[in-house]
C-alpha cells in the first residue's frame, strides 16, 4: 500500500490544480504538505533535532523549506500503516500508467530504500532487473539531482530521518551522497516522471545560496569516498564500464 504526498504551498493555486489533474492516474487520496514556506514552516510536524538543524542551516530559505517539506512527508509516513511513500513535488508530469508502475515497484525485492522516478541524469546507470511495465530498475553511477518524484520504503524514510545530515546541503545534493546514510538508491530507467515542468515556484523565489549549494559536493575527499562506495555498490567491473562511459561523456546511458 502506498501513501501519496504532494508538496505544495497554499499560495500556489495553479500548481495545486496542475497536480490534482496529474493525480487522476494515481489511486488513493493524496496528503498535501503545505506548511513549509521557507523558514516559516510548522515546527510541530518535525522532530526537535530536525528543527534545530534547519534553524542553524546556512542554506537559503527556499532550500530550508524544501528540506522541511520532504521531512514532514517522511515523518508522517513512518507513523502510518502504508508500506511505501510516493512523494511528489508540485511541478511534475506523471505517466498515464503510474499505477502499473507503482505495482511494479511494490514487487521489487532488491532491498531498496529509495527509488527515484525523476531527475537530471548525466551519468551512466546499470541494469538491475526488468519491470513488467516495460521499464528497467537501475543503479546509478552517480545519483541524479532533483527530488521531483520518488518512492521511499519505511527503512529508507527512517534512514533519511535518523541518519542523514540535515541542512548542510540542499536535500537533493545531500542524498546524492547516499553512502553517508547507507541509503540504497535505485531508479526507474528511463525516468517515467518529468520534473520542473512549471515556472519557478515560490520556494525557489525565496532564495538559494549558490555557494552553499556547492559546498563539499565536489571536494576531493567526497569524490574519493563516492568512488570507493560505488565500486562496492556497482561491482568493480560494472563500475569501470560506467566510469569509462562517463569519462567519454556518454552519460545518460545504460550498462547491462
Amino acid at each position: 500500500m502506498f501513501a501519496v504526498y504532494v508538496l505544495n504551498l497554499p499560495a500556489q493555486l495553479e500548481r495545486r490544480a496542475h497536480m490534482q489533474c496529474q493525480l487522476e492516474v494515481v489511486s488513493g487520496t493524496p496528503i498535501w504538505i503545505q506548511d513549509a514556506r521557507g523558514r516559516r514552516y510548522d515546527r510541530s510536524r518535525l522532530m526537535p533535532r530536525h528543527v534545530e538543524m534547519l534553524d542553524k542551516s546556512l542554506l537559503g530559505d527556499g532550500e530550508v523549506g524544501c528540506w522541511a517539506a520532504h521531512l514532514m512527508a517522511l515523518t508522517h509516513f513512518v507513523e502510518t500503516d502504508a508500506d511505501f511513500a510516493l512523494v511528489l513535488e508540485d511541478d511534475v508530469q506523471l505517466p498515464s500508467d503510474m499505477d502499473e508502475l507503482l505495482s511494479d515497484i511494490s514487487d521489487v525485492r532488491a532491498g531498496w530504500d529509495i527509488i527515484r522516478l525523476s531527475g537530471k541524469v548525466k551519468s551512466a546507470a546499470c541494469k538491475v532487473q526488468d519491470l513488467s511495465s516495460g521499464r528497467i530498475l537501475a543503479k546509478f553511477s552517480r545519483v541524479p539531482l532533483g527530488m521531483g518524484a520518488y518512492v521511499a520504503s519505511k527503512q529508507g524514510a527512517s534512514k533519511i530521518l535518523h541518519k542523514t545530515p540535515i541542512g548542510d546541503r540542499p536535500i537533493d545534493v545531500e542524498l546524492r551522497s547516499w553512502w553517508r546514510s547507507d541509503l540504497k538508491t535505485y531508479g526507474v530507467y528511463p525516468f517515467p516522471v518529468e520534473q520542473d515542468v512549471l515556472p519557478v515556484s515560490l520556494i525557489d523565489s525565496l532564495g538559494v545560496r549558490t555557494l552553499t549549494r556547492r559546498r563539499g559536493a565536489s571536494s576531493i575527499a567526497g569524490r574519493v569516498s563516492g568512488a570507493v562506495h560505488n565500486v562496492g555498490w556497482l561491482g568493480p567491473r560494472t563500475w569501470l564500464r560506467c566510469t569509462t562511459r562517463n569519462l567519454r561523456r556518454h552519460g545518460d546511458s545504460l550498462v547491462d
